[in-house]
């Protein structure tokens, strides 16, 4: 029994091929987006720990953070709340076993720099259903489901703005950037649905509304619903710089004019019988410098899109990427999909959103078949296809199959599992011609996932209770493919026992009989042993989450195991948390509050937990200790017998309470009190563990105390005229008991304007704040009206204990020209930034013109 288990155990996983080394990176990304960074080691090459350290460009001090090392690579993500809009430099650290350092780039004072550009993309809204103009019957319920595409600081939630005939609608469900609405037990009439919404940095989307109708269900029984919208947009940009002398660096303009077409076309159409539906969507956006290519990549386009859905016709025979003269390489972004819905069953092909398990399988996009049969106590779903390399970005072609059942019990509870595999195509067996195809460069591998995933939720009157599984194997390179005899030797000779080889050689074979292209789409490679030997084959992660609506109290638990990885979403990993958030409205009072505990360096269960389990060298007991939450609860933490830096788990407690007062044309008056513990378990475990290379220095111990207080939207509105003034101020108390240079007293204070004259609209804005021993001092204003906006800002910072020595001055001005006549806008824009002679910052002016024809 033991050897089937770790039989089980390896079928299906595979190796880790040697690369070049490189370090890879993206050159540039918009705020609000994390920054993966990569390093491809060279061959033979194994290093046991490796460091990024990273910095502003101009500052001197860098931050640390510790990659993930596998085999053959190692990797970290820089989560985008360290970072904000300018230049980074970093360079990498590798030690290998020895104990020797090599850095890149190699030489001291070289990096390698990416920036954070400024978050200046409007959010993008786009309505699932219900379709425009379509009709609904006596009462029936009408489903709204909004997409508000926002991949960079993310929405606003306070900034969402949706109405139905013009009320204001404020309980709608919002899961990440979709936003959910049952509009239910209506009369007769039309409902105009509207939504406008901003992200986090006051970007706002183009207002969408669509008109949808609930009539009285009479013959004919058939309906035929047909929408249809096109947009061709041009923009042209300038760039230049400017010296500190305030001369133009670049005095051409032709030579740096940057050109930029696009179109989009959305056609959507509906056929009704009776409770029946059959019908398509089809969004089509193309980009291009050149205006005659647009056209091209658009009729080339569509060409792909039929050869992709002649191809994946056949859910068992959709790999034969051969129909391809080249890979697909438009600037494009497509969604097209037909479907069948009726009612207990429904169907799709081609474009798929899938979504099994905020854990496993969430949000992720499929081009293929996708099916769902509800009989209401009990449901399926079933897709299969691929994450193709030109619509999605992903290095391969993905294939993906998954499966998801459960069961209802009249909404009081539900139970889900589900069952994925995710693996990058690289052609039939005899014939890898895919990297070839797609001129995938040799730093880019193969990756495979299995994930299963569980679900479960109750719904009671007084509470309610949702807990989710994942549980994954993950290969990092599965481009060394191995037979199937090799594979079943490598794994006798890993669990030591010669005459396992045979019985997995006839497993195999009897799944290779059965599904006989199986291993096109998931080949075996020795992967297996260098994933077992880094230890990130297997990773599991657990979330508990509990609501009470009487108290409007939120509960929540994650744990996620360091090795726990997800192709299908952008799964948790390497952390344990959880907390307890409530809201409550008092009258005019409104609270908020919110704790949470947080720690890294986490295990759950793993590929050791369970080889122990498997030849015995451990129990269900260890297995069910390790998932208990209440030891995580209960703060009870294992002791090693020897422990070293690795070891080290960083926590970070935090407590927050919020209170608001609403007085009318006197504003709202509010308040906020947090306290953020950052501290380790490095005394804890030199206290504990028998012996340790843990030292004092290795301690943290870090307490941060923020007050803040604010008095927002005095003033008062009239038809021709509005006043409003805001005034925040924020104190923070930072000490630190193991680096008092760090201690620090930060004190934040600014006031806001906005004053309205029929359609002229003035606002100004003073900020300053004290970060260490700098002072930011910030000023703005602008003026606005319908046609004509311009905005000026000056940021200055100085030493905090003499103002008068300045170490920058950095002074903007921005100016838009908006006109929109009939089914044409036109916007003309620039931006102007002068040069500082304090930190001899170049300076920069760009600008830019828009057109746009919309039918």
């Amino acid at each position: 029994m033991k050897n089937k288990i770790l039989i089980i155990s390896f079928i299906f996983i595979f190796s880790i091929i040697t690369l070049s080394q490189e370090v890879i990176f993206e050159k540039s990304v918009y705020e609000g987006q994390n920054v993966k960074i990569a390093v491809n080691f060279k061959p033979g090459q194994t290093f046991s720990e490796a460091k990024l350290f990273f910095k502003v460009y101009d500052e001197r001090n860098f931050s640390i953070l510790k990659l993930r090392v596998f085999q053959s690579s190692a990797e970290t993500v820089i989560p985008a709340a360290l970072l904000h809009t300018t230049k980074y430099s970093f360079y990498v650290q590798l030690i290998d076993e020895k104990g020797l350092v090599q850095r890149f780039p190699e030489g001291f004072g070289n990096y390698y720099q990416f920036e954070v550009l400024p978050d200046t993309l409007s959010p993008k809204i786009k309505f699932i259903s219900p379709l425009n103009g379509q009709k609904f019957f006596d009462n029936e319920l009408i489903p709204i489901a909004i997409l508000l595409d926002e991949k960079e600081t993310g929405i606003d939630p306070k900034s969402i703005i949706f109405k139905i005939n013009d009320k204001v609608i404020e309980n709608y469900n919002l899961d990440g950037n979709l936003l959910t609405y049952k509009l239910t037990n209506v009369p007769f009439g039309e409902y105009y649905i509207f939504i406008q919404v901003s992200d986090k940095k006051g970007n706002i989307s183009n207002p969408e509304k669509i008109k949808v109708i609930m009539k009285e269900k009479g013959p004919p029984l058939v309906e035929f619903t047909f929408n249809k919208n096109y947009e061709l947009a041009s923009e042209f940009k300038f760039e230049s710089k400017i010296s500190t002398s305030n001369e133009l660096i670049e005095k051409n303009v032709i030579d740096s004019l940057d050109m930029n077409f696009s179109q989009n076309a959305d056609l959507d159409s509906n056929l009704r019988f009776w409770i029946f539906n059959f019908g398509f969507r089809i969004f089509l956006s193309q980009e291009s410098t050149d205006f005659v290519q647009l056209f091209k990549d658009f009729t080339n386009q569509l060409n792909y899109d039929l050869k992709d859905s002649i191809r994946l016709l056949n859910p068992m025979n959709m790999d034969d990427y051969t129909i391809y003269e080249k890979p697909r390489n438009i600037d494009v972004t497509n969604n097209l999909n037909f479907y069948l819905d009726l009612a207990f069953l429904k169907y799709k092909f081609f474009d798929n959103q899938i979504n099994f398990n905020p854990l496993t399988v969430n949000n992720y996009n499929v081009r293929g078949h996708y099916a769902k049969l509800d009989l209401y106590l009990a449901n399926a779903e079933i897709a299969v296809g691929n994450s193709d390399v030109g619509i999605f970005e992903t290095s391969y072609p993905r294939y993906f199959a998954g499966l998801k059942t459960g069961i209802n019990l009249f909404e009081l509870l539900k139970a889900n599992v589900d069952f994925s595999i995710i693996s990058d195509y690289q052609g039939t067996q005899e014939n890898r011609y895919i990297k070839t195809l797609f001129n995938i460069p040799d730093t880019i591998t193969p990756k495979q996932n299995i994930l299963i995933g569980a679900n479960t939720s109750l719904n009671l009157w007084v509470a309610k209770i949702n807990a989710n599984l994942g549980i994954d194997v993950y290969i990092d390179d599965s481009s060394n493919i191995i037979s199937i005899t090799e594979m079943a030797s490598s794994i006798a000779d890993i669990a030591g026992d010669p005459t396992i080889k045979d019985t997995v050689e006839n497993y195999v074979t009897q799944i290779e009989d059965v599904f006989p292209k199986t291993f096109d789409y998931f080949p075996i490679s020795n992967g297996i042993v260098a994933a077992a030997t880094d230890k990130y084959l297997l990773g599991t992660a657990l979330s508990l989450n509990g609501e009470i609506p009487i108290l409007n109290l939120n509960l929540y638990y994650l744990k996620a195991d360091k090795n726990y990885k997800s192709l299908g979403v952008s799964a948790p990993s390497n952390v344990m948390k959880y907390g307890i958030t409530f809201k409550k409205k008092l009258w005019i009072l409104d609270l908020k509050g919110n704790y949470e505990l947080k720690k890294d360096n986490t295990s759950l269960i793993g590929l050791d937990e369970i080889l122990g389990l498997a030849l015995g060298n451990s129990d269900v007991s260890e297995l069910i200790n390790n998932i208990n939450p209440l030891n995580d609860l209960l703060g009870k933490e294992s002791v090693p017998a020897s422990s070293t830096t690795d070891d080290i788990r960083n926590i970070t407690e935090k407590y927050k309470l919020n209170a608001s007062l609403k007085l009318g044309f006197l504003g709202t008056v509010g308040g906020e009190y947090s306290v953020e513990h950052q501290t380790n378990n490095a005394e804890f475990l030199i206290n504990e563990s028998a012996t340790t290379t843990i030292t004092n220095d290795d301690k943290k111990d870090k307490t941060i105390t923020a007050y803040s207080a604010y008095l927002k939207n005095i003033g008062f509105k009239t038809n021709n005229f509005s006043l409003k003034l805001s005034f925040d101020a924020g104190l923070k108390n930072i000490i630190d008991k193991i680096n008092t240079e760090n201690n620090a007293i930060l004190l934040t204070y600014g006031v806001k304007t906005n004053i309205t004259l029929g359609k002229v609209g003035l606002n100004g804005a003073y900020k300053q704040k004290q970060e260490e021993d700098i002072l930011t001092t910030e000023l703005s204003g602008g003026f606005k009206t319908k046609l004509f906006q311009i905005t000026y800002a000056n940021i200055r910072k100085t030493t905090k204990d003499s103002p008068d020595d300045i170490l920058s001055d950095t002074n903007k001005i921005d100016a838009k020209i908006n006109l929109n006549i009939d089914f044409t806008s036109i916007q003309f824009g620039a931006q102007l930034q002068l040069p500082d002679i304090y930190s001899d910052q170049e300076g920069k002016i760009n600008a830019y013109a828009k057109f746009a024809i919309t039918f």
